[in-house]
């Protein structure tokens, strides 16, 4: 089952904090006028990056879906700490449907100098299965440069084969031989599409966080003083 965010973002004003998103009442379905939403278009952030989540609030960190490990997890900018007394009516109005009436979790706030004062140069482990396809390209071209592989999962199931890095090596190179890449990669894609290895790759927190970083925070930056800005989040399941 997938995790998102709600994300909503905050600037003080005269001692007051006041909603920085765009809202749109809801004007059909079954919850049409009961509450305002943020278009995704017009989000702050609205993209599903577990590895952002375990760093904004400990949500997934380290596990996937029904506990699946996924690697060593992330340090924590600040723990779930609820949500504060003083928000903004829609964002407050919004968390009521959202957190008491539909069930999202691990309710947190973060002001823009907490996030901006965080160690985005950190690293952390992570650990999937890839296979043949996935392991052939991360191994040749992403490992060195400290690439994660483009897919993987946290296990595989009982009808797939598992091999070990150094097996998966010998099978890779046993299907090239002394063929061309435009011969050999089909091939391997086919006859190891259901044969999986185990790795484990390090990667940088300021990578990971891709667009939150790229895109939201200087979006953030705007408008004003760090310790005058703030987002507010919670997750659903």
């Amino acid at each position: 089952m997938g995790c998102d965010i709600h994300f909503h973002v905050e600037r003080r004003q005269h001692g007051e904090w006041i909603s920085c998103d765009a809202w749109n009442p809801i004007t059909d379905g079954d919850y049409r006028g009961l509450y305002s939403l943020v278009r995704s278009g017009s989000s702050f952030y609205n993209d599903r990056n577990y590895d952002l989540f375990a760093m904004l609030a400990n949500v997934r960190n380290g596990y996937g879906f029904a506990g699946l490990d996924t690697g060593d997890g992330f340090n924590v900018i600040a723990m779930p700490k609820g949500l504060p007394d003083d928000m903004s009516a829609n964002v407050a109005e919004k968390a009521e449907w959202e957190v008491d009436l539909f069930g999202c979790h691990s309710t947190s706030w973060l002001t823009l100098a907490e996030i901006l004062a965080f160690d985005w140069n950190q690293t952390t482990i992570k650990r999937g299965f890839v296979d043949g396809a996935e392991y052939e390209e991360w191994n040749s071209a992403g490992r060195e440069e400290g690439q994660s592989p483009r897919g993987y999962s946290a296990e595989i199931g009982p009808t797939m084969t598992r091999l070990s890095e150094k097996e998966m090596l010998e099978a890779i190179n046993k299907i090239k031989g002394d063929d061309p890449p435009d011969i050999w990669k089909p091939k391997i894609k086919k006859e190891l599409e259901h044969t999986y290895c185990h790795i484990t790759w390090e990667v940088l927190y300021r990578e990971d966080a891709g667009s939150f970083l790229t895109d939201t925070v200087p979006r953030m930056k705007k408008l004003g003083d760090p310790e005058d800005v703030r987002c507010l989040f919670w997750f659903d399941n």
